[in-house]
């Protein structure tokens, strides 16, 4: 215990001691929540951004969130960015739920120019870690992305852990918590896995007290997000109504 509450201390001074990187000019960014389909735009001096679906999922419904950048919106379900005669910036834009969740990674990407004429510039969009929480079995299972994470936790307002995650959790050369309210993991350098935990979770978990947050690199602000349920609860729902209407009927049918 000692051991690790020396370890966590350390772990912490560096992310006080280290500095986040300034936007560089000329560029955009864009990440991708795996488990909303939230997508966040940063455009740094450019006259055109678009994020792009090799799979044509976007769904269009994301123009009343962009911020006027002076120029011309395209919003569909292979692209959606803006363009302008001038240069824009704008920081950390959440544009809305424009892609559906658990999207395959490498599907989108951010394109951008920096000045009219300019070659076509291109990334991927980084992923957020993708946390999936059956709420029938109570299963939770983790997937960091791209260039990972230096530390994960998945959080339980109601402390509805079971503190018995499997010792089969990919060593990301880390520290471990596992305890009634959080499970995950921190390192020093970034790791990525796919990893299930199995039933580390109570069952039926209201929609809201699981959240997963994470830091990409030691000096990031930590970032949280809702997990994603699975089945959907209002689907689960209702199959369970149509099931016990069924089940009525035929037993009129039997009186």
């Amino acid at each position: 215990m000692k051991r690790f509450t020396i370890a966590l201390a350390i772990v912490a001074t560096l992310m006080i001691s280290s500095t986040v990187q300034a936007a560089v000019p000329g560029t955009a960014d864009a990440e991708y929540n795996s488990n909303t389909g939230e997508i966040t735009v940063s455009a740094n001096d450019v006259v055109n951004w678009y994020v792009g679906s090799d799979s044509s999922s976007l769904t269009g419904d994301a123009a009343a969130n962009i911020p006027a950048g002076g120029g011309l919106l395209t919003d569909n379900d292979n692209f959606v960015g803006e363009s302008a005669i001038s240069a824009f910036s704008y920081a950390d834009v959440n544009i809305g739920a424009v892609a559906p969740p658990c999207l395959d990674e490498g599907d989108l990407s951010v394109n951008w120019n920096s000045s009219l004429g300019s070659s076509l510039e291109s990334a991927d969009v980084t992923y957020t870690p993708l946390a999936i929480y059956d709420f029938v079995t109570g299963e939770i299972s983790i997937t960091t992305f791209g260039g990972g994470v230096v530390n994960w936790y998945v959080e339980s307002a109601s402390s509805g852990l079971t503190g018995s995650a499997p010792a089969g959790i990919p060593a990301g050369g880390g520290l471990l918590t596992d305890n009634d309210t959080r499970i995950g993991e921190s390192a020093f350098a970034p790791f990525s896995y796919s990893v299930e935990l199995g039933a580390v979770a109570a069952t039926y978990l209201p929609e809201g007290d699981l959240t997963i947050n994470w830091n990409y690199n030691l000096g990031d602000s930590t970032q949280s997000s809702v997990v994603k349920i699975i089945p959907e609860p209002t689907t689960f729902a209702l199959a369970a109504l149509g099931l016990c209407s069924v089940v009525a009927a035929r037993r009129r049918r039997l009186v």
